[in-house]
């Protein structure tokens, strides 16, 4: 499947096949997600573990019968718990599978895992508010009896996420060792998601698989929510302190957190618009609020059933950063109804007066049952400004300026609702009024009653040209019309009632 980028200029092959190295605590859950969806929606056949729990063969190197076989001898996608082994992989994915990954700034991560497994009460004789301080000033004392005791080939705080990776965490004060390992990740990833950074790296990651922006939203609500003391806590030192202890996750993290960068440098302005609407967290924020008040009141709110319009004239609109509604994503559109009107990302209107115009037609069936039936030409026209006409006219003042196709696509409407009253022509009808000349009477009155200074709408009313240069003028009544630059502004409400405003006689 072949798509366009956003910048118009390039095409790309959808990628199908990838394999996520789901790293513990680093975000790896809402990536997986993500990649579930997609593989779910284009349905891709996905490496399941045998055993039918979350791990495939972690904490140590699958096999292959560590997996359920695939009719097709091969797998589309694998999302699940693994530890990474490039060869031991290509035996069992399509070919030209992308390999992911996430990481996390090393310090968080370890906050994450104390939390998360609990560490504290595994850790015995950590002191102060801090545990995790209390741990870093001698992680060995608390690690090594620890690990003895559960068994584990790997630690839960030291290199955890190299280890996911495949490092041997014996080798971890070799530097030969770590840094021919962070090269071979360098070749073998396609990409390393940073969670400080997720927006921006999804971004990232639907340019380099050409998906469409629905394929990469997530849900924004925190599933595990741990308030940290920070009161004592210097992070520098901290940050100091766990270097010397997992020093590979901190140059993994270092390297790759530089390479998503220079990847998003050279990624041109387009991309800078696209990270600019991802990482706006204003929206986020809101939609999270509302969360809470709706959890505060006993209420449940239904995301499936809201909608996320962006209005933008560009040709390269911008992408929306994902919402989440009482726990399901908010779906994006391009046109939304909501009280009897249907908006579109250019607001022209053209859905809108599409949908009025097929809605006002149907309803002349019942004229043409009721012209049969032999009832008066009289009692005819008030079922057409009774049941057609208002179908015709609903919000009408903010049509006013609408384009003449669309005009005279309602107008039509009138003219065949009369054509039908008058038998064809055969008898006389009274003379109607246009659509037009209703909607611009309906227009300047609306806006007479705005000058009133009690008016809600009041202040949308520019000054009059006399409050403008002090000095009484020939048309001193006139409303300044503002200044718009474009033709789609000229022809909104304010601008084009003020002309006719000012053009009254």
């Amino acid at each position: 499947m072949v798509r366009g980028l956003l910048s118009g200029k390039e095409v790309c092959d959808m990628k199908l096949n990838y394999m996520f190295v789901k790293i513990h605590k680093a975000g790896s859950t809402t990536t997986a997600c993500i990649l579930q969806r997609f593989g779910y929606e284009n349905n891709l056949t996905f490496v399941l573990p045998m055993n039918g729990g979350a791990y495939v063969g972690w904490p140590n190197l699958f096999k292959q019968e560590d997996v359920i076989p695939s009719e097709d001898s091969f797998f589309n996608v694998f999302v699940n718990h693994a530890i990474y082994h490039k060869e031991l992989l290509e035996n069992i994915m399509a070919p030209n599978t992308v390999y992911l990954t996430t990481l996390r700034h090393p310090l968080a991560h370890l906050r994450s895992v104390f939390n998360w497994y609990h560490l504290t009460k595994h850790f015995k004789g950590l002191e102060g508010k801090d545990p995790v301080e209390s741990f870093l000033k001698n992680p060995t004392k608390f690690e090594i009896p620890y690990v003895i005791h559960h068994n584990k080939p790997y630690s839960h705080t030291k290199n955890f996420m190299a280890y996911n990776l495949g490092f041997p965490l014996g080798l971890s004060d070799n530097q030969s060792v770590v840094a021919d390992f962070i090269n071979r990740m360098s070749r073998d990833m396609h990409l390393v998601l940073i969670l400080e950074h997720f927006n921006e790296s999804l971004v990232l990651l639907k340019r380099m698989m050409c998906w469409d922006v629905k394929d990469i939203l997530y849900d924004l609500v925190p599933k595990q929510i741990k308030t940290y003391n920070k009161s004592s806590e210097n992070i520098t030192r901290l940050v100091v302190m766990h270097r010397h202890w997992s020093n590979v996750d901190y140059q993994l993290y270092d390297h790759f957190n530089a390479t998503l960068w220079n990847r998003i440098e050279n990624e041109g302005d387009d991309f800078s618009r696209e990270k600019k609407a991802s990482t706006d967290s204003a929206m986020t924020e809101e939609a999270s609020q509302l969360d809470n008040w709706a959890d505060r009141n006993d209420m449940l709110l239904n995301g499936k059933k809201s909608q996320m319009l962006l209005i933008c004239f560009s040709r390269n609109a911008p992408v929306l950063p994902p919402l989440s509604l009482g726990g399901e994503l908010v779906p994006v559109t391009t046109v939304s109804k909501g009280l009897g009107f249907i908006f579109d990302n250019k607001l022209s209107w053209r859905e809108h007066v599409k949908s009025m115009v097929s809605k006002a037609s149907s309803r002349l069936h019942y004229l043409r049952l009721l012209t049969k039936q032999g009832m008066s030409v009289q009692d005819l026209v008030q079922v057409y400004l009774s049941l057609i006409r208002p179908v015709l006219e609903y919000g009408h003042v903010l049509l006013v300026g609408c384009s003449e196709e669309q005009a005279a696509s309602m107008e039509r409407v009138q003219r065949r609702a009369l054509r039908i009253i008058s038998r064809g022509g055969r008898r006389s009808v009274p003379t109607l009024p246009s659509l037009k000349e209703r909607r611009e009477a309906a227009a300047v009155s609306l806006f007479k009653a705005m000058l009133n200074p009690e008016h809600p709408l009041h202040d949308l009313v520019p000054a009059q040209r006399q409050s403008v240069t002090g000095r009484s003028l020939r048309n001193s009544h006139n409303i300044t019309v503002p200044h718009a630059r474009t033709k789609r502004l000229q022809q909104s409400f304010l601008h084009y009632t003020i002309r006719l405003y000012n053009n009254l006689p």
